[in-house]
């Protein structure tokens, strides 16, 4: 550990002189009347760790508490610079690794040493000391540490003794105690060759437990020597430049020296043993040895002194730059001003704002006055001898919170020193805070209710959001993101996995069967990217003792905050998508067999838009046309360009159509221009594919020849008109062929109308599919709605191919199959309602037809849809479909029910649906009225002029 000579560093450090103390005092009373300093909240104490057993520099009194030369110290520079503190006394080797970890913020005695530089930050010197080896009485002494070599040496554990001999490699030898005391007796007993320690706290310890006839101390070491400092933890440079200050101004003040004069006075002349003369001239050459040996110890004093008072007398320079640079740096003016009004000094922020003050009167540098203010409260300073705190306003406007203190100049004559803080934007701050606090104030009340609403609500939204969560159809857990540990699971996440035991394990140990799992959940925890995978498989087991089956899943990773303590969490979302899954392969599979269809080459299909573009065909339309596809993809294909002028009328009313239903009323025939200007006679039907009524698909079937057959018959049957009379046997046979054809012509048609029903249903198809892939439930009830428009028009198609005139339909039974449709679409999703039919029997050609038929699956489908909801009371629920003759008007259609009727508040005139907009567009087509009852439920009356009934 530590041992000193009486060579502390106060003896070897000066007096301050005047200017100084000066700016030391001066620094003391900035730091101590500062408000940023005065009026803090009171401080922690500082904990501070203190040696036992190392006096006269720091051990331990009766009680306990922590005493010593290095410990009253501390205490003083503590007190100087107003830090409270706690001191908690250990051994050595404890209080030492205890600053390094941080346990204890500061020791008062520490050997600063260059192998410890690195570990902790040093003040300057206040002690300095030297060792020396002890050895047991009768051995040769060591003078130096090379002769110790290849010796055992006992040393204090962690010692600076220890940390010289261990970086001048005697590791092997050394043998290390807890304390000097027990290093001592462990000499003392035989053991080992010598102790190395501080020579001032060997003697006295060996005196004080009686080993002083055992053990002797050699001569002082010159390898190095002890610079005791304070010693704080390493980067805490505050703290240290504060006790470097603190130990200035003790220095300064007389109290460093009161203390040494206490701990250390009685060692500072080293006592030599002196023996009983027996003879006067051994008495007299003994004296005489003594005088020259303390003459020697004394100038070795002198030559050390002066080397720590050149160090000492730096430090203080330093110390005067350093406080000169802090007063210039500081936030807030400082000025010395002097019994007759002048400006001693006054530090940059003051001359920055009013001019440099060069000695100048206060009143005349400031105000340009010639003779003092006559309200100024500085000067009552010199009568009252008290600190004086005031406000006043500058010349430049802006105000300021004044600090005065009584002052001594170097020769004593008084002063002031006055701090000047700027708080002009804290009054207008203050100002704008009461106003704002006035206007909070006015808010409080109105908000306390809106806050304990908003709190009741944040209270169910809570409660609503666990019971979502519990009942939620995904998985959901939270991981802890350090340990990826599983805090909480729901439901749905220990179904999908009930043979595991999930909350506290790893994921890895949940999922173990999942490789590279834990790599994904710790990317996710250090990055903060989120994860996610779609329609993965894995192995599950659905039950505790259940197979294991392959199931799809979709799961996400997000990185949260844990709201318990604020680290870092992980939610991970899962879902099964195994239906789904399922349901996207037989999509794919459709696709491909769509495919099929559209390569197949029986019918020539093109995809267009209303602007005339044809976007894509297949090779059978490219081929009747005479284009290829390098034509397709140039965009020199143009529906409208290859349509002769004289069909384009039919292309016109087609598109009117289809922007009315979605789909032609029925296929027509018209011409295409082929690429080499020949014309191709086609009979095409087509759709709309989208809600805007902007793209659609078209089926083209060549009919050329069946134009050669028909113009072969022309031909023929003028032929027969020329031999009418000639060969009236003949012309019999000729209508037998004629009738023939037009047989085959009937039979064409019915083929066409039962492929464009065909068509119309695959469409039906592809909807329902591409419905299925939506999680929106609105979406798919739009899905759903068209479906059940396509029907009803290919409903209209069935019926036409199997009418005996392809050109009319048996209405009544049209609507029962439709109303009949409707009611199994819509059997799973509404309470059961008895659907009434009364239609009157009578044909209608496919013009009427269809906007008849759409006007009844708009209507029954709103009345199943929204007449009867699932908490509605109405305890009959009906709906019908009535056709009855009037007398003179025509036929009224009827379409109600017995639900909840329509809102009040709606408008049908500007309804936002869908289907009552179609409703009114279909009932202007046929020229028909419109009205509608507001009864119990809703009752639609349509009436059809009679123009428009084919039959009855």
């Amino acid at each position: 550990m530590k041992t000193l000579l009486p060579f502390p560093a106060k003896a070897a450090t000066l007096p301050f002189s005047c200017p100084s103390s000066l700016f030391a005092l001066l620094l003391a009373c900035i730091i101590a009347g500062f408000p940023g300093f005065a009026g803090a909240e009171p401080q922690q104490p500082l904990r501070v760790g203190s040696e036992i057993g190392f006096l006269p520099y720091a051990d331990i009194d009766d009680q306990g508490r922590a005493t010593g030369f290095a410990v009253e110290l501390f205490e003083a520079v503590a007190a100087t610079m107003d830090i409270p503190i706690s001191f908690h006394p250990g051994r050595w080797d404890t209080v030492w690794q205890g600053l390094k970890t941080g346990k204890v913020y500061a020791l008062p005695l520490v050997a600063h040493m260059p192998e410890r530089e690195g570990e902790v930050e040093f003040t300057e010197p206040h002690t300095i000391g030297y060792d020396s080896f002890f050895v047991r009485k009768g051995r040769n002494p060591i003078k130096f540490i090379e002769q110790a070599r290849g010796l055992n040496i006992i040393v204090v554990r962690a010692d600076a003794a220890h940390d010289a001999l261990r970086s001048r490699g005697f590791d092997q030898q050394l043998v290390l105690v807890d304390n000097l005391a027990d290093g001592f007796r462990l000499l003392a007993s035989g053991q080992h060759d010598a102790l190395l320690a501080p020579q001032l706290q060997g003697n006295q310890l060996r005196h004080r437990i009686g080993l002083e006839s055992i053990i002797v101390p050699g001569p002082l070491l010159k390898e190095y020597r002890r610079e005791f400092c304070f010693a704080v933890r390493k980067g805490n440079t505050e703290l240290r430049d504060r006790l470097n200050q603190g130990l200035a101004i003790v220095k300064a003040n007389g109290e460093y020296d009161r203390l040494y004069r206490k701990w250390l006075g009685i060692y500072e002349i080293p006592t030599f043993p002196v023996t009983y003369l027996a003879w006067g001239i051994s008495a007299a050459l003994g004296l005489l040895a003594l005088m020259g040996l303390w003459t020697w110890q004394l100038r070795r004093q002198v030559a050390l002194r002066t080397a720590e008072l050149n160090q000492a007398y730096k430090s203080v320079q330093a110390e005067r730059r350093r406080l000169y640079d802090v007063l210039q740096a500081l936030p807030v003016y400082v000025v010395l001003l002097s019994k007759d009004y002048r400006v001693i000094f006054a530090n940059r922020f003051f001359e920055q704002r009013y001019g440099k003050a060069q000695g100048r009167r206060c009143y005349k540098y400031l105000f340009n006055r010639n003779e003092p203010c006559e309200v100024c409260d500085t000067f009552k300073v010199f009568q009252t001898g008290a600190p004086l705190d005031w406000r006043w306003s500058g010349p430049d406007g802006r105000d300021y919170e004044i600090h005065d203190f009584p002052f001594a100049d170097t020769d004593g004559s008084p002063m002031i020193m006055e701090v000047g803080i700027d708080i002009t934007e804290m009054k207008r701050a203050k100002q704008a805070l009461h106003e704002a606090n006035a206007l909070l104030e006015q808010r409080v009340a109105e908000r306390t209710t809106e806050l304990e609403k908003a709190r009741h609500e944040a209270e169910q939204t809570r409660d609503l959001l666990e019971t979502v969560v519990n009942h939620l159809p995904a998985a959901i857990s939270i991981l802890r993101a350090s340990d990826l540990r599983v805090l909480l699971v729901n439901p749905e996440y220990q179904r999908i996995a009930p043979e595991k035991e999930m909350v506290g394990k790893r994921i890895q140990e949940v999922w173990p069967e999942v490789p590279n799992l834990e790599n994904i959940f710790r990317n996710v925890a250090d990055s903060g990217k989120p994860f996610s995978a779609i329609d993965q498989p894995y192995q599950i087991r659905r039950s505790e003792n259940g197979p294991v089956e392959e199931a799809y899943f979709s799961w996400s990773l997000y990185r949260i905050r844990l709201p318990e303590n604020g680290e870092w969490g992980l939610l991970n979302t899962a879902w099964e998508t195994t239906e789904r899954w399922k349901v996207d392969e037989a999509l794919r599979q459709s696709e491909y067999r769509l495919r099929r269809f559209y390569d197949s080459g029986l019918l020539g299909v093109i995809y267009w838009n209303v602007d005339g573009c044809i976007v894509d065909a297949n090779d059978k339309f490219l081929e009747m046309v005479g284009y290829d596809r390098e034509d397709l993809i140039a965009g020199r294909l143009d529906w409208r360009g290859l349509t002769p002028p004289e069909y384009r009328h039919l292309d016109n009313r087609t598109l009117r159509e289809l922007t009315n239903s979605g789909v032609n009323t029925a296929p027509f025939e018209k011409e295409y221009i082929r690429k080499d200007g020949t014309h191709l006679p086609v009979i095409v039907a087509g759709a709309l594919l989208d809600d805007e009524h902007f793209n659609g698909v078209a089926f083209v079937l060549d009919i050329t020849e069946r134009k050669q057959a028909e113009e072969e018959l022309l031909r023929l049957n003028m032929e027969l008109e020329q031999r009418v009379l000639q060969r009236t046997a003949e012309l019999r046979r000729n209508e037998a062929q004629l009738q023939a054809s037009l047989n085959e012509k009937e039979v064409l048609l019915k083929e066409i109308h039962h492929r464009v029903k065909n068509n119309l249903q695959i469409i039906a198809s592809l909807l329902q599919l591409q419905s299925a892939a939506q999680t929106d439930p609105g979406i798919q009830e739009l899905f759903l709605d068209s479906r059940r428009r396509i029907r009803s028009m290919a409903l209209i198609h069935e019926q036409l191919y199997k009418s005996r005139d392809l050109k009319t339909i048996d209405f009544a039974d049209y609507v029962a199959q439709l109303v009949s449709h409707l009611h199994r679409s819509f059997a799973h999703t509404v309470p059961p309602v008895t659907v009434r039919l009364d239609i009157l029997p009578f044909t209608q050609d496919i013009d009427a037809a269809l906007p008849l038929g759409l006007i009844v699956n708009e209507l029954v489908s709103n009345s199943f849809k929204h007449a009867f909801p699932p908490l509605s009371s109405s305890e009959k629920r009906e709906i019908w479909v009535t056709l009855a003759q009037e007398a003179a008007d025509g036929l009224t259609l009827e379409v109600g029910d017995t639900g909840c009727g329509f809102p009040e508040a709606l408008d049908l005139d500007h309804s936002p649906s869908l289907g009552l907009q179609l409703v009114q567009s279909l009932v202007l087509q046929l020229h028909g009225r419109l009205t509608v009852e507001r009864r119990q439920g809703a009752v639609f009356r349509i009436l059809i002029p009679e123009e428009k009934v084919f039959s009855g």
